[in-house]
């Protein structure tokens, strides 16, 4: 089991849903409403083994502003967290700028419990390493 605590950020309906999934699943998880709560809880927290964040919704700073702060190397944040995005389609660009990032799974919103827990156990399984983190494909949400 991962022995790691998962941080998930996003808006109050969408940290609902991934809580209840994490729990079923045995996860330790945090929670943060925005990019800016996330930043603080990840400073703070040396356990920190995952993040999982809605791309926009959030209030004060969305998941791609949260990436790139955790990327920028001047900003002394742990830079080596895995994240898995959720997200709707996106731009070519925002594309382009995640592949210089580096260990971040997209999830295209809708998704299934299954495809979460299999992008989790390939960022978290050190014999998945050589898969590629950035893939898009369509994923539905499922209640089950």
């Amino acid at each position: 089991m991962f022995e790691k605590k998962v941080l998930i950020v996003g808006n109050g309906d969408i940290r609902r849903v991934l809580q209840l999934i994490m729990d079923e699943f045995g996860y330790d998880v945090l929670e943060a409403s925005n990019g800016n709560e996330a930043l603080k809880i990840i400073r703070n927290n040396d356990e920190l083994g995952l993040v999982v964040t809605d791309h926009k919704n959030m209030s004060v700073m969305n998941g791609m502003g949260l990436i790139y702060q955790l990327r920028r190397p001047a900003n002394g944040m742990p830079n080596g967290i895995p994240v898995i995005l959720l997200c709707n389609k996106l731009k070519p660009a925002e594309q382009n700028e995640l592949r210089q990032y580096g260990k971040v799974k997209l999830l295209e919103k809708p998704f299934v419990v299954k495809d979460l827990m299999v992008a989790i156990k390939a960022i978290i399984n050190p014999c998945l390493k050589n898969k590629r983190y950035l893939n898009r494909s369509s994923l539905q949400l499922s209640a089950t």
